[in-house]
Parts: C-alpha cells; structure tokens; sequence
C-alpha cells in the first residue's frame, strides 16, 4: 500500500501483486460504504454467485501459500522477488 500511495506501481507490483489487482473491488466497497452512511444510498450493487466468491477465497489463500514455496518460479511472487536480480 505504502508503493501506492507513492505512485510507485512497479514496486507495488513486485511487492503484493494480489493486493493490486483486488483493490479496485476493494475502493469500489469502501467508496459504496461511505455514501451508504452520508447519504443513506450507497454505488449500485454488483452481484456475485456464490461459486465465484468462493473461488477468490480460494485463490487468495493459494496464493498465499505458494508465494512463500523456496521453488523458482513461486518465489518471485514473494514480496520483492521481481525486483531482485
């Protein structure tokens, strides 16, 4: 979040690659959140089968195993690996 924040999208890339793919969806929640409570109305919301939520859970927990397996190709997901030479 910190690279972000900095407008650095490489490093935030190379440090958390998940986390910059979810977070769209992410300030589209908190964006809908907040104008739920200004103005009693939130964003439109977009529905998801259950399957497909699951699937995410699913995918974040993988991924979570796998970026820290001591394997070549796993460990460049590990935060940093991309940038290391």
């Amino acid at each position: 979040m910190h690279q972000l924040l900095e407008g650095n999208l490489r490093a935030a890339w190379a440090m958390n690659p998940l986390t910059v793919l979810l977070l769209p969806f992410l300030t589209y929640g908190l964006a809908s959140h907040a104008l739920c409570e200004f103005r009693g109305r939130g964003l439109p919301r977009l529905f998801m089968p259950a399957v497909w939520i699951r699937a995410l859970c699913v995918a974040i927990i993988l991924f979570g195993i796998v970026r820290n397996l001591p394997l070549h190709p796993f460990e460049l997901l590990a935060p940093g690996g991309i940038l290391r030479p």
